[in-house]
């Protein structure tokens, strides 16, 4: 066997053990397998929530920390939540087969939405889905994505919140209290916590504009 010959086994090979390994990743990824979202060490799958991201959801942080991407949009990926507010960001993404050809070729085209956001007051032992408008075809896709929005349902099919366009605050979302039994999202509690330390945590939280229109009506008063 010639050298390119070698050559060309050899990269054979390797391909074949490139994609088999891929497989492997995203079959893992479909199968249940939970992706850890939150920092320490990995809490027991009763003491989470979990987040199912699939019909071409891709998230793109939860609190600040960002989330692996995958090759396949499609794919059912499982995210653990620790139990308390997450701030979620992700995205619609979908690949579409076109009729148009480029050099003879027919190509594809990916239709994504801007970066959406919400806020999940999550529970241990809940299991929440993304729900959404699901196209047929790339025009509609396209649609979609201009002004998509997506609603979360927990595992009794009960609303839980709905998308909106990301802050412009930086920085993670500090985990508080799990959800009340009515489902409520309580950020702050007037039992255990002070007018100052309220206003030190709206603080924290708030935009440079917010701060400075704050700061002129404090003066006035």
């Amino acid at each position: 066997m010639s050298i390119l010959g070698e050559y060309m086994n050899v990269a054979s090979v390797s391909l074949r053990v490139f994609f088999i390994v891929i497989i492997f990743h995203l079959v893992a990824c479909s199968t249940g397998k939970i992706v850890k979202t939150y920092e320490g060490g990995d809490l027991a799958p009763e003491k989470v929530a979990v987040l199912s991201a699939g019909e071409n959801i891709s998230l793109i942080s939860v609190n600040g920390q960002p989330m692996a991407r995958y090759l396949l949009s499609s794919i059912n990926v499982n995210y653990g939540l620790k139990p308390g507010n997450n701030k979620v960001v992700f995205q619609y993404e979908s690949i579409w087969g076109t009729s148009k050809k480029v050099d003879g070729r027919r190509y594809s085209e990916k239709v994504t939405s801007t970066p959406k956001e919400m806020l999940i007051n999550a529970k241990a032992g809940d299991h929440y889905t993304f729900s959404y408008i699901n196209p047929s075809n790339v025009r509609e896709a396209r649609t979609m994505a201009a002004e998509f929005t997506a609603t979360i349902f927990d595992q009794n099919n009960e609303f839980v919140v709905k998308s909106g366009e990301p802050s412009m605050q930086k920085g993670t979302v500090v985990q508080g209290p799990p959800a009340s039994e009515e489902g409520s999202v309580t950020l702050l509690s007037s039992k255990n916590k002070s007018t100052l330390d309220a206003l030190k945590a709206l603080w924290g939280g708030a935009t440079s504009d917010d701060k400075k229109g704050f700061l002129v009506w404090a003066l006035k008063e």
